[in-house]
């Protein structure tokens, strides 16, 4: 089976066994899936902060001045359940988040 290919919208000959001859007509225009699966590139997406980068922009802070933080450690303890707080900070502080917690009446 041996097949022929010309042109954008493409006809497909094969020869099977003998003299006959298969047609296929292939619309190359309109290809199926994700062209770019696979592919690494570049996030369309800015990186937004959360919550807890901005508390510690707010307040000045670097990673090694946040375990001594008296303000941030209370907004993540009335936030623990809400917002993000890195899991390093929450062992530190030994501050446990309730799984599942929704805050809907």
């Amino acid at each position: 089976m041996v097949p022929f290919f010309t042109g954008v919208d493409t006809e497909v000959s094969f020869y099977v066994g003998g003299p006959r001859e298969y047609h296929c007509l292939f619309n190359m225009l309109h290809r199926r899936g994700n062209p770019n699966w696979g592919k690494a590139a570049l996030s369309a997406h800015p990186h937004i902060a959360t919550q807890f980068e901005n508390e510690v922009r707010r307040l000045g802070l670097t990673k090694d001045t946040c375990v001594a933080s008296v303000e941030l450690r209370s907004w993540c303890e009335r936030n623990r359940n809400q917002r993000y707080v890195p899991e390093w900070l929450l062992e530190i502080w030994g501050i446990e988040v309730i799984l599942g917690y929704t805050n809907v009446l």
